[in-house]
């Protein structure tokens, strides 16, 4: 199964089911049952004092918290 990668997001090319076809092809579960917490991965690294520093380019003056 191709998945591009846009913007750092997989992305699947679908498109729809002509009438009476779904239940005619196989099924893949390509994720996990539940409810989804789009949270659950969210980091704040501004918070941190440092943090500026730590998303820099190679070569750029580091960055003064004020």
């Amino acid at each position: 199964m191709p998945i591009n990668i846009i913007r750092g997001l997989p992305c699947v090319q679908m498109e729809l089911n002509a009438a009476g076809e779904f239940n005619k092809q196989p099924h893949v579960v390509l994720t996990q049952g539940g409810e989804w917490d789009p949270t659950a991965l969210d980091h704040i690294l501004m918070d941190n004092k440092d943090g500026g520093n730590k998303v820099k380019r190679d070569g750029d003056p580091a960055l003064q918290h004020v």
